[in-house]
């Protein structure tokens, strides 16, 4: 008795990745899901769906923003989220342009 399995030719596994538009994310994703992820699960397919977001502001975020985020981010169980101190543009540090500046 032979037991049946995959094919060596046959695909096992899928995997992508897209950038979405920020103009127009929520289109973009539907057309993710009903495209990719609907036929996927329609098969029986065990899924992992992760969403990572990254948002930069030169002039930076202001409290209100950071503290609402923050408080739907944990409202939300995200697994990880947090902000930080862009350090790597002379802007994060305006007292050391200032002094080299000065001469």
């Amino acid at each position: 008795m032979e037991v049946a399995g995959p094919t060596p030719t046959q695909k096992t596994r899928f995997f992508g990745v897209r950038t979405l538009d920020p103009q127009t994310y929520g289109k973009d994703f539907a057309v993710v899901v009903e495209q990719v992820l609907q036929r996927l699960s329609a098969t029986g397919a065990q899924l992992e769906v992760e969403l990572e977001i990254s948002a930069t502001k030169a002039e930076g975020l202001g409290d209100d923003v950071v503290r609402t985020v923050s408080e739907n981010a944990g409202t939300l169980r995200f697994e990880q989220s947090g902000f930080e101190t862009d350090r790597r543009g002379a802007a994060a540090f305006p007292w050391l342009c200032s002094a080299l500046y000065k001469g």
